[in-house]
């Protein structure tokens, strides 16, 4: 919800700004600052120097306006990303965002120049458009104030307290959205206030000296261990939460079951059919076919014939002799 809120708030802020330039000087003024403080404290969080730059990234803003809107949109969105670049967790990452802040409105200043004439629709999607490029610097990562100050004490701090507030520092930096949202809101805002007091501790150790020394640091390694403890519970909370809903996974476990043994039985099916098949083809006898004797038969009538006109000389002879003997 937090990022879908900043790209409003950013991409109304810059449509709202041109027009402000019709009201007196009284009104668009306040309402100018208004707004660029709104911007800062959405982009980079409340605090002092958010508001601080905010309200100067809206002056520049009224002064530039005229003359150059698209670097009058860049100054604005930088100042507004000013207080949170400057909470980077090294030197290349805060210029990196300084410099991303400015291309991004640079480029939230071109669409809303570009499209300034257009009808309501057309100059409400370009302000949508505008408020993605103005939010895009927020993808680099940087510490929220209270890690950037316990990074900050940490460093300027002797051993051991160098150590635990280190220690502190990669805690809040492990922690994640998932995590707090398991959480209900009044032990959120609980911890809150104990890493406020932790902050507080931290500073009262940097100029303690002595037994005072001894007591705060004690009571910062308590502020530390109990903190873990809370954000390891709320942490294992979180995964257990999300392997509750495994409803649907055991349901496509138990079909996958099921259709493994569907086909499973269907290939018993098959091989057992196969099988009785070529067991019936072996037990039963090949037909014996009984070759007729086709060619013999015109042979013997062809024979015939033949015997018969021999039988005939013989008999004429037999006749001849017998009349001659007479």
């Amino acid at each position: 919800m937090r990022p879908i809120a900043t790209v409003i708030v950013l991409g109304l802020a810059l449509a709202a700004l041109p027009s402000i330039g019709a009201l007196d000087a009284l009104s668009g003024g306040a309402l100018t600052l208004s707004i660029g403080v709104l911007a800062a404290v959405v982009t980079s969080g409340r605090g002092a120097l958010s508001i601080a730059l905010g309200a100067l990234g809206a002056l520049a803003y009224t002064y530039l306006a005229r003359s150059a809107p698209e670097l009058a949109a860049a100054v604005f969105i930088a100042s507004a990303h000013g207080a949170r670049a400057l909470r980077g967790r090294n030197t290349a990452l805060r210029g990196a965002q300084t410099l991303a802040s400015l291309v991004a409105g640079l480029g939230a200043g071109y669409v809303l120049s570009r499209y300034a004439g257009a009808d309501a629709g057309v100059l409400a999607a370009a302000a949508l458009v505008a408020g993605l490029l103005a939010a895009a610097p927020l993808a680099i990562p940087a510490d929220d104030p209270v890690t950037f100050a316990l990074a900050g004490l940490a460093s300027e701090s002797d051993e051991p307290t160098r150590s635990m507030l280190l220690r502190a520092v990669a805690v809040r930096r492990r922690v994640d959205a998932a995590t707090i949202e398991v959480l209900p809101r009044k032990v959120t805002e609980q911890l809150e206030s104990a890493w406020g007091a932790l902050v507080e501790t931290a500073r009262a150790r940097a100029t303690a000296r002595t037994a005072a020394a001894l007591l705060l640091d004690k009571r910062i390694a308590r502020f530390i261990e109990v903190l873990e403890r809370i954000y390891t519970a709320a942490e294992e909370r979180a995964a257990r939460a999300a392997g509750l809903d495994e409803r649907a996974l055991l349901e496509a476990k138990s079909e996958g079951d099921r259709l493994e043994a569907e086909v499973s039985a269907l290939i018993d099916v098959s091989t057992s059919v196969r099988v009785d098949s070529d067991s019936t083809s072996a037990k039963t006898p090949a037909p014996v076919v009984k070759a007729e004797p086709i060619a013999s038969a015109p042979a013997t009538e062809a024979a015939s014939p033949k015997a018969a006109s021999s039988e005939e000389p013989a008999t004429s002879s037999v006749s001849a002799s017998a009349t001659l003997a007479n």
